[in-house]
């Protein structure tokens, strides 16, 4: 069989499909709602609200800059404890969708 003949098999056999698709489409009833999909106002509030209230209580403030999380702990409050508790909400929250970028968290500097 040349390449010609072959290309119009293949064709043919992607129009029928094409066909079949068409009608099996027809017979779906059409979705009650149309909605776009929720999306991430702010990563940092979405990590701030989903933190437990005891390491909530420890962080001032969260904030993102480009790829990069910051974390601002309140005066005295800093731990690697507390960071180790938010780094796994974060992970936690990006592989659930709910934060929808990877980002690298930092302790912000004190000032």
């Amino acid at each position: 069989m040349d390449t010609k003949k072959m290309i119009e098999k293949l064709v043919k056999i992607a129009e029928s499909q094409q066909k079949i698709i068409n009608k099996l489409a027809q017979k779906l009833p059409p979705p009650n709602e149309l909605k776009p999909a929720p999306t991430q106002k702010d990563a940092a509030d979405v990590l701030h609200r989903a933190l437990d209230p005891l390491t909530s209580d420890a962080v001032d403030f969260l904030y993102t800059r480009g790829g990069d999380m910051f974390i601002v702990f309140k005066k005295g409050r800093t731990s690697q404890v507390a960071y180790n508790v938010i780094l796994k909400t974060l992970q936690k929250l990006t592989d659930e969708g709910k934060v929808q970028q990877a980002y690298e968290l930092k302790i912000a500097p004190e000032k």
